[in-house]
């Protein structure tokens, strides 16, 4: 429906008045302006609208009032140019800048006009933000998002209608269906009375965005929202960093296609990759058909030193897989900040995939410290968390699987200090033995079909394996119970 322009009619309330008619207010109207400047007369439940036929008669009678039993009334404009809103449930750290593109979807936002509700005679914000907006729409929302956070709006201009009944011109709590609404059943997608949500026939409606054509659970921006949320605080960079791998590997297709297209009849020999630092130097020779393009002091944040590597050893050459075997150096400077770390860790991944996009990639966790103390417990700690992270990460990413090398390196919750350089102070070089470890489960990454499967020890059922020192089973417990029976005894 098109906005109308009420711009010509006034009203005043007729509480007081019960019982006035057409007559008494045209007569009254009469003794300001000329009747003929009189369009329409009309008294409602609350109120008595006058509508006029020029702005002229209107300003008149706006100004100098009537006088109705003996007592002045005043009138007032019926639907003024400007609706004043306001917000609740708003964040106290929402920009307001924020708030006013929000707001732009209602109407005009008149400039300057966002105020936040104080506590009276303090400083203190209560939470309450106060805009005005020009053209505003029909009816505004009770209930709407801004982003991930829902806020509710109060309007004046008879623009928010009442919960129960859906009509504007009275407040929730006044609504004369109240007590019979409350009773009845709701949906909550179209807000009907009298079913629920499951046998809604009206379109989807998603709470989060406000849009039709899909429910909440299948909302884009819900979605990325609650990933932010489980990814942490570098959230947003990290999706940032996804969108532009994205863009990437986009470009390094066509790049590739025309590389094959000038090399078809040519023959290139497929080798895989290690991406690592001094502990895969000590790796030494894995085979073959591994090149190892592993730098001292190499970290996820310095990756691309180690993908430049690999290009000079790799000339010529395809790659079928890409292990990444990173992470000691980062830890060691963020020894606590693991989101930091998961940032680097999730940049580095997407590196990779940019610049090896036909290549599987092997996503090794971090080994453990050799030490005591509180300082060492803190990096282990740190270490965990960074690992489980990069578990999850694999599960998301296409084409990526955890290689754990982290769990060769316990023994009944402890780490194996065999495995470690004795003559290294800071308990991040592994030993000969250690490195065989680790050189064994690589293997049995770039040895295995090209899928994206977790080379893992961790069992998939996870239940407790008995010992023969556990309590017995219900067919044990019954044959001791025979023996008993019996009077057998079995040394």
């Amino acid at each position: 429906m098109s906005k109308i322009n009420r711009q010509l009619s006034i009203h005043f309330f007729t509480k007081g008045l019960k019982g006035i008619s057409h007559d008494d207010v045209l007569s009254e109207i009469a003794k300001v302006i000329d009747i003929e400047d009189v369009l329409s007369i009309q008294i409602t439940e609350k109120d008595c609208i006058v509508t006029l036929k020029n702005p002229e008669s209107k300003d008149r009678l706006a100004a100098q009032g009537i006088a109705l039993r003996d007592r002045s009334v005043k009138f007032y404009e019926v639907e003024s140019l400007i609706t004043h809103v306001t917000i609740k449930d708003a964040p106290y750290e929402l920009d307001n800048l924020y708030i006013v593109a929000q707001m732009l979807r209602f109407g005009k936002v008149v400039p300057g006009s966002l105020k936040r509700g104080v506590i009276k005679g303090t400083n203190i914000e209560n939470g309450s933000r106060y805009i005005d907006i020009l053209e505003c729409d029909t009816v505004l929302p009770n209930r709407t998002s801004f982003g991930r956070f829902e806020v509710r709006l109060f309007a004046d201009n008879n623009r928010t209608p009442c919960i129960y009944c859906h009509i504007t011109g009275h407040p929730s709590y006044r609504c004369k269906d109240k007590p019979s609404l409350m009773n009845q059943k709701r949906c909550y997608n179209c807000c009907g009375i009298g079913h629920v949500a499951s046998a809604c026939t009206s379109e989807a409606y998603c709470s989060y965005c406000n849009a039709n054509g899909h429910a909440r659970r299948d909302c884009e921006q819900y979605k990325q929202e609650t990933e932010k949320k489980e990814l942490g605080s570098y959230g947003p960079e990290i999706l940032e960093g996804r969108q532009d791998n994205t863009k990437n590997i986009h470009t390094d297709e066509d790049d590739k296609e025309s590389i094959a297209s000038d090399n078809t009849n040519c023959e290139r020999e497929t080798v895989s990759v290690l991406l690592g630092a001094s502990n895969c130097i000590r790796l030494g020779h894995i085979d073959d058909s591994v090149v190892n393009a592993s730098i001292s002091g190499g970290s996820f944040d310095k990756i691309e030193q180690n993908i430049d590597l690999a290009f000079q050893k790799t000339e010529n050459k395809d790659i079928e897989k890409v292990v990444i075997c990173l992470g000691t150096n980062d830890i060691s400077r963020n020894k606590s900040d693991s989101d930091q770390i998961n940032l680097l860790v999730t940049s580095a991944v997407n590196r990779v995939k940019s610049s090896f996009p036909e290549a599987q990639i092997g996503l090794c966790n971090i080994i453990p410290r050799k030490g005591n103390g509180a300082q060492f417990q803190k990096i282990n700690e740190t270490t965990k968390n960074v690992n489980s992270f990069m578990k999850k990460l694999c599960v998301r990413e296409q084409f990526v699987a955890f290689v754990d090398i982290n769990d060769q390196f316990y023994k009944h919750g402890a780490v194996i200090r065999t495995l470690f350089d004795k003559n290294d102070s800071s308990g991040v070089h592994v030993s000969t033995e250690g490195a065989q470890r680790i050189n064994s489960k690589l293997c049995e990454f770039l040895n295995s079909p090209n899928t994206n499967v977790v080379v893992s020890n961790t069992p998939i059922d996870r239940k407790r394996n008995r010992s023969d020192k556990t309590t017995p089973t219900s067919a044990d417990r019954t044959s001791k119970v025979s023996r008993k029976e019996t009077g057998i005894d079995h040394d």
